[in-house]
């Protein structure tokens, strides 16, 4: 009887753990406003271990990555970026976030203007551009569309590869 209970209380806490990491419950509704930043009272981040495998299931209580912009509670929110060794924290107030929950695959994007540097969320997957001029993030922010801006503008530009990535 102890065993069921356990694994309950486990299946459960997966299901938390999805739900969490879809943005379901998070106090975030997508609209068309691109100033939206979530309430400093959305739970940041949960961690469930097994009690007999000790295996850890975690994930963010928040959609898309967003997180609350205040300095004072600030929360971090590392994030693994492709082709970049180590983790960002995308909730350090150096980053201007652009909510994009009008684009299809567009999940999200951070800029720090002192830096030049852009990390943007395709579906999932982070990527980042450096020595990125102020006046494209601008333009890309205005942009009618994220994904055409993206594919013209910005993809296969700022390589990291050849201009210096930030060390945070």
């Amino acid at each position: 009887m102890e065993d069921k209970k356990i694994s309950i209380v486990w299946i459960i806490g997966i299901i938390l753990v999805v739900i969490s990491i879809w943005g379901i419950g998070a106090g975030y509704t997508p609209d068309s406003s691109q100033d939206y930043v979530p309430t400093p009272s959305v739970k940041k981040e949960t961690t469930l271990t097994h009690p007999t495998t000790g295996i850890e299931a975690r994930g963010p209580l928040s959609h898309r990555g967003i997180e609350a912009r205040d300095p004072l509670s600030h929360t971090s929110n590392y994030i693994n970026i492709r082709y970049r060794s180590d983790n960002v924290d995308i909730a350090h107030p150096r980053f201007e976030y652009l909510n994009t929950a009008r684009s299809s695959w567009i999940r999200g994007a951070w800029y720090d203007e002192k830096n030049g540097y852009m990390i943007i969320n395709l579906n999932g997957v982070y990527y980042h551009y450096c020595s990125m001029p102020r006046s494209v993030w601008n333009s890309f922010k205005s942009a009618s569309s994220f994904g055409t801006f993206y594919n013209q503008r910005i993809k296969g530009m700022y390589d990291c590869r050849i201009h210096p990535v930030p060390q945070y």
